[in-house]
């Protein structure tokens, strides 16, 4: 054998072996360095719940009173609601429901087409 194939193989043992165990153990170190910010307990990040609705007066007004009775802070929740061109009375129903952090967006059939 000769110095060079010797020389390449140690170099591709070594390349492996670092891909393997060794990066994998640097990544180790490095994290556990770091110092990471705790989040509380008490933390509790914004939520937005997106509902799409379609002809859908029968269930619609429990679905959206359910979601705001969720136990979640009322300031971190919000619901946005989309009606799909409803033929029917969904969208006087959501246009009934009046609260801060209830959003209703009315989609025309065009719209509809377009986002497709």
């Amino acid at each position: 054998m000769s110095y060079r194939s010797v020389t390449l193989g140690i170099i591709g043992v070594v390349s492996v072996g670092y891909v393997f165990v060794g990066y994998p153990l640097l990544l180790a170190v490095v994290a556990r360095s770091r110092i990471r910010p705790v989040m509380g307990e008490d933390f509790l990040p914004t939520v937005s719940v997106l509902i799409s609705a379609r002809n859908e007066e029968k269930d619609i007004e429990w679905e959206v009173r359910e979601t705001l009775a969720w136990n979640y802070p009322p300031d971190r929740l919000e619901i946005w609601l989309a009606s799909d061109a409803s033929e029917d009375h969904t969208d006087e129903i959501l246009n009934g429901i009046k609260y801060p952090r209830f959003h209703f967006v009315r989609m025309d059939a065009v719209a509809e087409r377009v986002a497709l």
